[in-house]
């Protein structure tokens, strides 16, 4: 299963982080638990993008 997150929530969750993970997510998406949030995505979408 495929989580994005703050490394901070995967590691309190008990998740591995891949090491050479260097992924950007806008902090409008994360949720309060620390969470990718499909949602907030939708209603921040990326500021370099179209």
């Amino acid at each position: 299963m495929g989580l994005t997150g703050t490394r901070t929530a995967l590691k309190r969750d008990g998740h591995e982080i891949y090491p050479k993970a260097t992924a950007y997510c806008p902090i409008e998406w994360i949720d309060e638990r620390g969470y990718l949030d499909a949602q907030l995505a939708r209603r921040h979408p990326r500021p370099w993008g179209i």
